[in-house]
């Protein structure tokens, strides 16, 4: 008989894959993806979440600051390309250049250099780390005609990188000295590096979201998700605007 871990691993497993894929589904669904639009997986390392359920892998782009987990995405599943982004958040593309950004539990690491965090004090992490997650939403809602951008949520009681209740709320210090200890008897490996979204700070850094819709687990909101539509918000106007006048010059 296999050993009760293994079995709670695989089962897990499926449960996990069930949710990635109704995720990908919301998302080619909500935003009405089709087979020519073109879709920016913005910091997904080789991109196997959305590639394994996405319907046209073919249309995918990578975008990340590690060229070569991109490199192997990229054969590994037939995309379509990739972008190296640099550290400080700015994506390399035109205004509406992609038909859609997927950005999944990404944001909340848009924060500082990992090596910067034994130096800093909570509130200055919190200030550089959401100036730094506001730059990085503008860069989403630039470069892209519709978007869909989930993220975990702040106040859920289990937090998801590190599978610990309430250390989200831990000071910066605490949490880095917690972060060390667990890698001798945690079977999560994680660093604080995160900055979580509670829902009024991800409505205001995603202004003109057609809507942000909670992720729900266990009755609780586990997940943010703000999504635009082709067209809609202030500037999905202005890059829908912007790519028709490119179209009508030529």
């Amino acid at each position: 008989m296999a050993h009760w871990n293994s079995i709670a691993e695989r089962k897990l497993s499926k449960l996990t894959g069930k949710l990635r894929k109704a995720r990908v589904d919301a998302f080619v669904n909500r935003l009405q993806l089709g087979p020519h639009d073109v879709v920016l997986d913005l910091g997904s390392e080789d991109g196997s979440y959305l590639a394994s359920h996405y319907p046209y892998p073919g249309n995918i782009v990578l975008a990340d600051v590690r060229e070569e987990p991109m490199k192997r995405g990229v054969e590994r599943y037939g995309l379509k390309d990739y972008i190296l982004l640099s550290v400080d958040g700015e994506i390399p593309a035109e205004n509406g250049q992609f038909d859609a950004v997927w950005c999944n539990s990404c944001i909340e690491h848009v924060t500082v250099p990992r090596e910067r965090l034994p130096h800093l004090s909570s509130r200055s992490f919190r200030a550089e780390a959401d100036a730094h997650q506001r730059r990085f939403a503008e860069e989403i809602c630039r470069v892209s005609k519709s978007y869909f951008v989930q993220t975990p949520y702040l106040h859920f009681p289990v937090e998801a990188h590190s599978w610990l209740p309430g250390i989200q709320y831990v000071p910066l210090g605490g949490r880095l000295v917690f972060s060390r200890y667990c890698r001798t008897f945690w079977f999560k490996q994680w660093t604080p590096d995160f900055l979580l979204y509670g829902m009024q700070r991800f409505k205001a850094h995603f202004p003109d979201a057609s809507e942000v819709r909670i992720e729900w687990a266990f009755g609780l909101p586990k997940s943010l998700i703000a999504v635009r539509r082709h067209g809609e918000g202030v500037l999905g106007r202005v890059a829908s605007e912007e790519q028709r006048r490119k179209t009508a010059l030529g």
